[in-house]
């Protein structure tokens, strides 16, 4: 395989489904962006998801393409640990740098993988698995008259065979209440609540109160029961819930963070928010090493970004908990030619070379916007 030599940004605006709640308060545009990198005639291909809107605060792609065609052209792509390390001191570790080191690292790993014939979870250590669980979401209730909806498209899902849920609280307890009795009076016993997310939204002791109304569903995990880096009260609640507890991970800093204070029993992994696969298997080993699990979580990825947090997935030798990679199923678009393979809760990891996904260049251009 020869040295990188050519690198491209290209932004794309998609739409999702008309998913309730999400539909009242989040637009069903979604930006993303794809970075392809070249090596001769190979090629690669990464996504930089929820980045790619021409807004005053956005990056700018076309500098940010140059910059990196200036840092990556020449450079070997099979050192996939060496170029991740490379880029993290080059661009930083904010946010928005992890995003687009995910990009270029996700395309990396398609581009050798592709190069070298084997899957992305070979890359990564090998498959234990050819099939993850999956649960969807069921977005937090700013309304109460937002629920009836909410039971109905449960029902939808249902009828396709998903059976597990990811439930979104803590913006309207009046909502949350409703919903929760509606979920158990309407569809008990057939659908799961994998997740009982907070998603920071309440202190640990207003989480601790909302779990004890809700137990009698006997979820999963509880996810996120305590405000943001406020890792003491994630202890807190750990030590008196029934329930495994669940907390994102974007650096390794923080899973040794949470190992060190007993915060939790999980740790929930997204490539977009660390940076790419390469930092995610650091954050992996830290957690094996300190006997907890890993949950593979989820951000609105396209089936790119999707398709690589399930060559993660395949490769955590414990892995109990079903993952929350549902995004193809939440866009009415996209740019590749086939999709992943769902069977309800089941989603099959793929066994192509690389990512598993060829790119449709028709649809590559048709859903293309130009670069602010």
């Amino acid at each position: 395989m020869t040295g990188l030599t050519g690198v491209r940004l290209i932004p794309l605006r998609l739409q999702c489904l008309d998913v309730p709640p999400l539909s009242h308060w989040h637009s069903m545009t979604r930006y993303h962006t794809f970075v392809r990198l070249e090596a001769g005639d190979a090629r690669g291909w990464g996504e930089i998801s929820g980045v790619g809107d021409r807004t005053p605060l956005g990056p700018d792609l076309r500098r940010l393409e140059a910059m990196l065609r200036d840092e990556l052209v020449g450079a070997d792509p099979r050192g996939l640990r060496p170029l991740a390390l490379r880029l993290r001191r080059w661009l930083g570790d904010t946010a928005l740098a992890r995003q687009v080191r995910c990009g270029v690292d996700l395309a990396l790993h398609d581009l050798v993988g592709r190069a070298q014939g084997v899957p992305v979870s070979d890359l990564l250590g090998g498959a234990v698995r050819h099939a993850l669980r999956v649960a969807y979401a069921i977005g937090s209730h700013r309304r109460v008259e937002d629920v009836p909806a909410s039971i109905t498209y449960v029902g939808e899902r249902l009828a396709r065979g998903f059976d597990l849920v990811r439930v979104y609280i803590g913006l309207n307890a009046e909502a949350d209440d409703l919903f929760m009795k509606q979920l158990g009076e309407t569809y008990g016993g057939r659908v799961r609540i994998k997740t009982l997310d907070c998603n920071g939204h309440l202190d640990a002791k207003a989480a601790l109160r909302a779990i004890d109304r809700y137990r009698e569903h006997d979820f999963m995990l509880v996810e996120s029961p305590a405000k943001r880096g406020d890792v003491a009260g994630l202890a807190e609640v750990r030590r008196r819930i029934p329930f495994p507890v669940s907390e994102h991970a974007d650096t390794p800093a923080d899973a040794l963070a949470f190992v060190r204070a007993g915060a939790v029993d999980v740790v929930n992994l997204r490539c977009i928010s660390l940076g790419g696969l390469s930092a995610a298997r650091e954050v992996v080993s830290i957690v094996e090493a300190a006997g907890l699990r890993c949950v593979i979580g989820a951000a609105h990825e396209v089936n790119l970004g999707t398709a690589a947090q399930v060559h993660l997935g395949a490769t955590l030798v414990d892995h109990d908990f079903p993952a929350d990679c549902i995004g193809p199923e939440t866009y009415l678009e996209d740019v590749t030619a086939t999709l992943l393979r769902y069977e309800g809760s089941t989603l099959h990891v793929p066994t192509a070379s690389g990512l598993g996904f060829e790119i449709d260049e028709e649809k590559l251009r048709g859903f293309a916007i130009e670069p602010g």
